[in-house]
Parts: structure tokens; sequence; C-alpha cells
């Protein structure tokens, strides 16, 4: 399943150069855009948690004592990245 132009990137939520990371469940493919492909290529899946959180602290007012449970639902949907993934195309 192809994404629109303005469809974000799973990560961080840019829609910049978008590259498809397909799932053996139909229509559940996950998209990351040039920053965040560069991270998973290297798996520095650190670094790709915070550049997560941070893009969507940005986008939201996080409480301070908040981002640590922010943090973790990053960690876990990253998780879940790594287990369902393919090969990207």
């Amino acid at each position: 399943m192809k994404r629109g132009p303005s469809s974000p990137c799973d990560f961080c939520g840019s829609v910049q150069g978008l590259q498809c990371y397909p799932t053996d469940v139909p229509g559940a493919d996950w998209y990351a855009c040039a920053n965040c492909v560069a991270l998973i290529r290297i798996e520095d899946w650190d670094s790709l948690i915070d550049r997560s959180v941070a893009a969507y602290a940005a986008l939201r007012s996080i409480p301070e004592n908040e981002l640590n449970a922010l943090r973790q639902q990053v960690e876990s949907r990253v998780k879940s990245f790594r287990t369902f993934c393919l090969l990207p195309v």
C-alpha cells in the first residue's frame, strides 16, 4: 500500500522522502523518512527512539514527568517495528 506525499514518517512525523518497510500484514506497512532510515540501517535504535520522542514532544507540550512514559511507548513501537517488518523495498 502506497501512502500519499503528505503521509508522515511513523517515527518522527516528517513527510520528506519516505521509504516503505513492509510487513506480512496487508495495510500495516511502516514508513520512515531519510533521517530515520539512516538510523534503522545502522540499527541505532536508541537514537531512533530519541528522535521519535523529541519529534513528538516538539508537537505537543509534554510535561517533564511524562517524558519517561512517552519514551516507553516509543520503545514499544520500535520493538514492534523490529519484530514485524520485513526488508525495505
